[in-house]
């Protein structure tokens, strides 16, 4: 049985609040055995293993070679859909440095997206770098491809508030 969008979707909404430790320390990063390291792509990476997906997200630590990857299985557009997994290029060279995957296409030119190593929408810090696990809005402009896994059906978007934020930098439980 092929996993659903749906149930990534609902690991990663679980994640929404969690907060790194100094220097990237994460369980993401421990997971995949790159701890202290940028962690968007391995945090993707995690929540497909959680959902039972990583036959259709493989695990991977570095946007430009899953896209180039996914590029070649023919599995890339230029148009949103719930579940796909957006490559972000914020500083306009051509190649994606961040990654999330799309909750909900708002259709006025954003998606909304949950995003690991990615700062607060409350503001400060790297948005391809940052301090936690996040819902973002963001422009379409700045995608550059999105990749589609092959689900085994698809999903409606359906955003949760996010829970209580954690840390493991404060000592509480990741």
């Amino acid at each position: 049985m092929t996993a659903t969008a749906q149930a990534v979707l609902n690991i990663a909404r679980g994640e929404l609040g969690y907060r790194e430790g100094p220097n990237n320390q994460n369980k993401y990063g421990a997971w995949y055995g790159m701890n202290y390291a940028p962690y968007c792509d391995i945090f993707l990476s995690w929540c497909a293993a959680q959902a039972g997906a990583g036959s259709i997200i493989p695990r991977s630590s570095y946007v430009p070679s899953r896209l180039a990857k996914a590029k070649t299985a023919g599995l890339v557009s230029q148009a949103p859909r719930v579940g796909s997994l957006a490559c972000f290029d914020f500083n306009g060279d051509g190649v994606p440095d961040h990654i999330g995957i799309v909750e909900a296409v708002l259709g006025d030119g954003r998606i909304q997206t949950i995003e690991g190593n990615t700062a607060s929408p409350l503001g400060g810090g790297s948005q391809a770098d940052g301090g936690g696990v996040w819902r973002r809005n963001r422009s379409t402009r700045l995608v550059v491809g999105y990749i589609h896994p092959r689900y085994g059906t698809p999903v409606a978007a359906r955003p949760t508030a996010p829970r209580a934020t954690r840390s493991i930098g404060r000592g509480l439980p990741p």
